[in-house]
């Protein structure tokens, strides 16, 4: 399991639907995974995220984009995700 994969479920929230208990990543999390895919949903799903989280610690995610670009050895990866933030950066 990369170290990356045991920040995710350590920083999971429990949600509880319909009586049963579900972890779920944080969003900055989340959007790390969207980004990595690439699906066309994933793109949606990107710029939701960027649109509904106020508070997404894009910080984090430009520092775990470039660890997950070396560990996937997917280089483009640090520029797909500043895509998204442009010049309207967030902490």
């Amino acid at each position: 399991m990369l170290g990356f994969e045991r920040d995710m479920i350590a920083s999971a929230s429990t949600l509880v639907f319909s009586g049963i208990a579900v972890r779920v990543p944080r969003p900055e999390d989340l959007f790390l995974l969207k980004a990595i895919a690439q699906r066309d949903r994933d793109l949606n799903d990107l710029s939701g995220i960027v649109a509904r989280v106020k508070k997404l610690d894009v910080q984090y995610i430009r520092q775990r984009a470039k660890q997950l670009a070396e560990v996937f050895e997917r280089p483009e990866l640090p520029a797909f995700v500043e895509s998204f933030f442009g010049k309207k950066s967030r902490k």
